[in-house]
This record gives C-alpha cells, structure tokens and sequence, in this order.
C-alpha cells in the first residue's frame, strides 16, 4: 500500500476485472451462514467503496469520472467524489449521481451520516499550501455539512483535525454523540491508529486512541459503530488473512474496575475477507445485512462494493440410532443396576437426558449418528466416570463402562490383587497399603514421563481448567480436573499447594490480574468444597506476567499460543508424608551394595544410582530400588542417610560440582515424595574430586546409612 496518508487508501487499491455472481452461503462465526453478491447499478471500471446508508438509498465514493487538470497538472487525474444511488432492492440501484455540494476540486469521500441530527461527516484533502500532485500530496481532514431542507450546508472542518497530519475515515453514531476516525498522528502505535472523540456540550473532546487491543504497528482505517457495541474497521495488522482485512471488536467491560474495559477483537474471516484488501464494512440496524468494499478478483473494477446478509438455516433433523449403555464393575464384572447415566449431545449444549440402568444394568436410547456425545456415571461406591465419545466411536450398538469401585479398608486385602486402580478411604492417621489414584496425569512442566514423581517445590500443570471468556466461574470439565487434585491433597494429609492462574495478553494488564486472581479463588473454593482444610490452599493470580512464550502485547500470536497462557498450575509448598502407600505385589528387589569406590567417611553403601553421562533422571528401575530403601526407613524411624553423588572428570570441574549436587538433590527428593522427611536425608555433592578411570561407576549416586535405627547392619550386609 503506497502513501496512505495522501489520499485515501482504496484509491491506490487494484484488483481485476470480470463479474461476480453472489456466492452460496458461507458459515461465519459472528453472522452465522452469510451470503454476498456484487451490487447492481452502481460499479464501474474504477474504484468504488465505502457505501454508507442515507434516506432511501446509499452516499459512496468512487473516482469514476475525469476533470481534466483541475489545478493538478495532470490531464488524467481521477478524483475521489461522494454519490448518491436510490436503492431498489436489496443489492441493485439506480444510476448514481454526484453530489455537487460535497464535492471540492480535489478529494472528497468515505463520509458518515448521523440520522439524529442529519449531519454528515466526510474526508476531505486539505486545500491550503501546495497544489495536489503526486509528490507534494495534501493531508486529510474531517469536514461536516448538515442536510437541512433537502439540501447541504457549506461544509466545515471539525475541530480536532491536526495540521501535518491526516484525520479521515469518520464513523459517527446515530445519535451523533461518538465518533470514530483514522489518523496519524503523534502519539500512535504506529502508521494510521483508530481514535475516539465524544460530543461534550457541543463539542467534540480531545481524541483518545483506541490502544493496543485495536491498533497494531501497522494501519487500522475505515472504522464503523453499529447500533450494538460492536466496533468493525480494516487492518494490515492482527490476524491477518492479506492485505486489508475486517476485524470486529467488541468491549468487554471489567464491572469491579469502572473505566478498566479492554476489546475483544476477530477477523470477520469468510466470506467477508479475501486475499486482497477489504474495508469499508457497514451493517443495518437489524444486524442481518449491509455493505462492504473489496478488491478481490471478480468485480467490475479495481476496488467494488458487494452486498450482504445473513441466512436462516433450515434445521436438520436428526438421524438416529437405537443404541445401549451397559455399566459394571470393573473388577468383578458384574452388572450395575440403578445406576444414573447421563447422556448430552457435545454439539448441542442443553440437550441434556437422564437415565437409570435397569437390572441388566442397561439403558436405551435414540442416538444421533451426527453428534458426538458426554457420558456420564455417578453411583455410591464407585469413581465418577466422563467420557466424550465421537460419532465414528459408536459403530457398537452396545457402550459398556466400567466403573472402579473405592474401597474401604476392610476391601483393602481384595482390592490389593486385583488390577484395577482403586482408591481406599482410610482414616487420616492410619497408614494401609492400597492402591493409589493414578497421579501421573499430574506431569510436571518440560518433563513427559510416565514415572513422574511428586517433589517439594514442583511446578504441576493442570490440563483442561477452562472458563467462559471474561467469566471466573467454573466450568464442569473443570472440576473433574479439580478432583485430581483433591485425591492428591487427600492421600498427603500433610501436603500444602498454591494454585495460580493465568491468562494471556489481550486486554489492559490490571483486567489480567483481576481476572486471574477471581479465576484461582474459584478454583480453591471449589477444593475447600471437597472437604480440604482452606489453610492448605493459597490462591493467587499472576494475569499476564509469566507467559510461557512470546505472546507479549505487542505480539501477534495464533489462538493456540494464546491458550498456552491460559493455564492453571499449582505448586507444592510443603508434600509432607503420605497416609497411602503405594502397593507392591511383587517380591522386593535384593539390594546391591557396590559403590564404585568408597566415599568420605567410610559410610556402608546400601544403594547406587548410576548414570548416563551428563544425565540426572532417575529411571523406573532406579525408583523401584530406592523405594525398597524408603521402605525400610518407614519401618525404622531412627534409620537416616545421606546422598551422595559423584560424576566423571570428563568438562569443566564447577559443572561436575553443580551436576552432582543436582543428582543428588533429585534422589532426595523423590524419596520425600514417598513418604520421608526430608531431616532424615542428607545430601552432598562431590563433583569429580573422588573420580577414578572408570567413568561409568563414577557417574553414580550413593545411598549411605548415617544412623541404622533398629536395623541391623551386620545382617544386611552380609545378605
């Protein structure tokens, strides 16, 4: 796009010629199916845009006629001019006329009409200093004439125009209160911004810009209000699709911080956008139809205004199919009866049915074969049990689930030597093996593995905590991932977390934080619900502060990347010991006792963890080892040890010593993930100081007894 501020910006637009019929409807996300077609009567060769209603009929700008020189030096020059066209149906009018009393000897065009009191704001190049020629080119400037017994007032200039810079493209609303206009001047985000100014006692207030939610480092013109709220204009910037795009914002208003508002802005997409520029969008007042300009391949001209409206669907009805849920007991297999399940169509919000099994721990129903389906079962004794499934999952006429049981302590023997994950309602201080919910959809941040321990300090996202947009409350998927969390605080009695929220970039910095904060209180008081103490959950929200990626303000970032900020995590303030013991059918692993050397201090090694170079996972293995040891220690509380950790002389010695501290830190750790107190485990670094030629015995970390308590060490060692 060539010298924007010149002239105004469609007439240095092209596209190609030919014509367009209207197209077939077209889904859109803000209008529902929407159809255009290109107007009858009033497009030429030339270009023609920005159409605005007035009476019975359209004003619009086009530089379809010649004058000759007109004082430019230029025998060809064309001239941007304001027409008017009598409409006759919904995208056909008559020949249009030009509006002499509008019309300067340079350009005039892309106006705005308040109905209220019939007056019409339109651009104007400023006609003071130099001829107009293509290097010396006039600034722009809002003018207003009122339509006053059926004819135009002498046109005046609007007093927040800027000399040097351009003030153009004005948007007024009906009641002539507001307007909104493009302009370049000082103080922008860069190239031409999208300003607002109000009419105050008879005058307009010093323009504010809009900010960041609607204008970028590049250009933002061609601004439209309608009657709802909802602000549409074209960019070169935001997510973009080529050239000009429409955008529609809308405000998004913060009741607990008065005058604290932000935008939601989107690209209007299909059928509105191209890959060439598109601008010049207005709607009626109804919302179901308008105009808008674009340069796409088809038209009449370089630049043509095509018509728009919605389309009501014709609803469809449903196929259906006669299917079956059957619901069981995972571990004995046995039918479920009186058993509630809860059937909604995923698609179809609302569409919500309730059924109870019958003896067979059966229920039938109609399902429809274009829907994918929430299913859902709640019975006392067993876990809650979700599950979408998708059309393509249903070709079985018979949907069995298996629901696991919870077991009580009584249970816990029979529940042991079944393979069913169960969880065991024990009382706070009475320690039983069972087996424990499945925590290893708790993955720690950058690490995917399924053998993922739970650490002092950890850092755990939780997936799927999503909220309505601008809303706090919880939604129901939500909560499921909430109950997560709840049978973690429940199997460590001890344990203490600070659950954060937060969102990403759009919208003002203090609306973020607000709303973070309001987001990470809902989910604590949905935990408090659950029956944890409230002293063990902190909230706090971070708004927009900590991205996890580049998505700042000024970034411009796909919907994806922005989901990644919105994130609810929670770290683990204090684990301490568990009350359920993870179960171990299998017969304890003999210990090894070859250190690779011994340490200072002539400690017996009752354990080593060995490791690939520069590594400091633990493997599945190495866990099962260490936890024979944690076993050990549980059944003798004097027992105490220390870590110690060693590596290679291979690199730099101060990265040795950090590596090795880190080592040894980390098998600390997960041994108080398993129940141990962390004053019973001492932990030393030794970097490559105790190094021999055997790099691969040096990389290692050993487990030395400091205290054996109860155990004897004589009968260990001689095993």
């Amino acid at each position: 796009m060539k010298n924007i501020s010149s002239i105004f910006v469609a007439a240095l637009l092209s596209g190609s010629c030919g014509l367009v019929a209207q197209t077939d409807a077209v889904p859109n996300e803000l209008f529902g199916k929407v159809k255009i077609a290109l107007a009858e009567g009033i497009n030429s060769p030339d270009l023609d845009f920005s159409p605005i209603y007035f009476k019975n009929g359209i004003i619009f700008t086009s530089d379809r006629l010649r004058f000759g020189d007109k004082g430019s030096g230029n025998p060809n020059k064309q001239f941007n001019d304001l027409f008017f066209s009598e409409q006759m149906g919904d995208v056909s009018f008559k020949a249009p006329e030009r509006i002499k009393a509008l019309n300067s000897k340079f350009h005039d065009g892309i106006a705005s009409f308040s109905e209220k009191d019939e007056k019409l704001y339109f651009t104007r190049n400023n006609q003071k200093g130099t001829i107009l020629n293509t290097k010396k080119a006039k600034r722009l400037k809002i003018y207003v004439s009122s339509y006053v017994n059926d004819a135009w007032t002498e046109p005046q200039a609007v007093s927040f125009n800027v000399e040097k810079y351009s003030t153009c493209h004005p948007s007024v609303s009906a009641d002539g209160q507001t307007m909104y206009f493009a302009s370049n001047r000082p103080g922008g985000l860069g190239g031409m911004d999208i300003y607002v100014t109000h009419l105050e006692n008879g005058k307009w207030s010093e323009p504010v810009n809009m900010g960041p939610d609607i204008n970028t480092d590049k250009n933002e013109i061609f601004p439209f209000s309608d009657g709802n709220g909802t602000l549409f204009f074209s960019s070169e910037g935001h997510n973009n699709m080529g050239g000009l795009d429409l955008f529609a914002a809308q405000e998004v208003v913060n009741p607990h911080m008065t005058g604290d508002d932000n935008w939601e802005v989107s690209n209007l997409g299909t059928p509105f956008n191209s890959p060439a520029d598109d601008f010049g969008f207005i709607g009626n007042a109804g919302g179901d139809k308008g105009f808008f300009t674009s340069g796409r391949e088809g038209g009449n001209g370089r630049d043509d205004i095509y018509g728009w409206k919605t389309i009501e669907e014709t609803p469809v009805e449903p196929v259906l199919a006669s299917k079956r849920v059957k619901v069981i007991d995972a571990v004995t297999g046995l039918e479920l009866p009186m058993t509630e399940v809860v059937l909604s169509e995923a698609n179809r919000p609302g569409s919500i049915n309730r059924y109870t099994t019958a003896k067979d721990g059966m229920v039938r129903f109609d399902w429809n074969k274009t829907s994918n389906y929430v299913v859902a079962t709640e019975k006392n004794g067993y876990e809650k049990y979700d599950k979408v499934f998708q059309a393509a999952e249903m070709s079985d006429d018979v949907i069995v689930i298996r629901l696991n049981p919870v077991a009580d302590i009584v249970d816990a023997t029979r529940v042991n030597k079944k393979p069913t994950k169960v969880i065991a309602k024990v009382d706070p201080t009475t320690k039983v093996e069972a087996y424990e919910e499945d925590i290893d959809n708790f993955i720690a941040k950058g690490e995917k593995t399924e053998t993922t321990s739970l650490e002092t300090g950890q850092l755990i996202e939780l997936n799927h905590i999503y909220y309505a947009f601008d809303k706090y409350e919880l939604k129901e998927s939500a909560k499921v991932e909430l109950d997560k969390v709840v049978t973690l605080l429940r199997q460590y009695p001890e344990m203490e977390i600070d659950l954060n929220s937060h969102t990403d970039s759009r919208g003002s910095d203090s609306y973020n934080q607000w709303l973070s904060t309001e987001r990470a209180k809902s989910a604590v008081d949905y935990i408090v619900s659950q029956g944890i103490e409230r002293r063990r959950v902190t909230a706090k929200g971070y708004g927009e502060s900590v991205p996890v990626n580049e998505c700042l303000n000024t970034m411009k970032c796909s919907e994806d990347k922005h989901q990644m900020n919105r994130r609810t995590e929670f770290r683990i303030l204090n684990l301490g010991e568990k009350s359920i013991l993870k179960s171990d059918t299998s017969k304890p692993k003999k210990m090894t006792f070859q250190g690779g050397g011994t340490p200072p201090g002539d400690l017996p090694v009752i354990q080593s963890v060995y490791y690939p170079s520069s590594q400091t996972d633990l493997s599945t293995s190495d866990k099962d080892n260490l936890r024979s040891i944690v076993e050990m220690m549980k059944k003798n509380d004097g027992m105490t040890v220390q870590v110690a950790s060693f590596t290679d002389a291979v690199g730099n010695a101060d990265f040795n010593q950090e590596l090795s501290e880190r080592r040894a830190q980390r098998v600390a750790n997960y041994m108080s993930s398993q129940g141990i107190r962390a004053k019973r485990i001492a932990v030393v670094g030794y970097g490559e100081n105790y190094s021999t030629d055997m790099d691969s015995k040096n990389r290692r970390t050993d487990i030395l007894v400091t205290n054996p308590g109860g155990v004897d060490m004589s009968a260990l060692l001689e095993k």
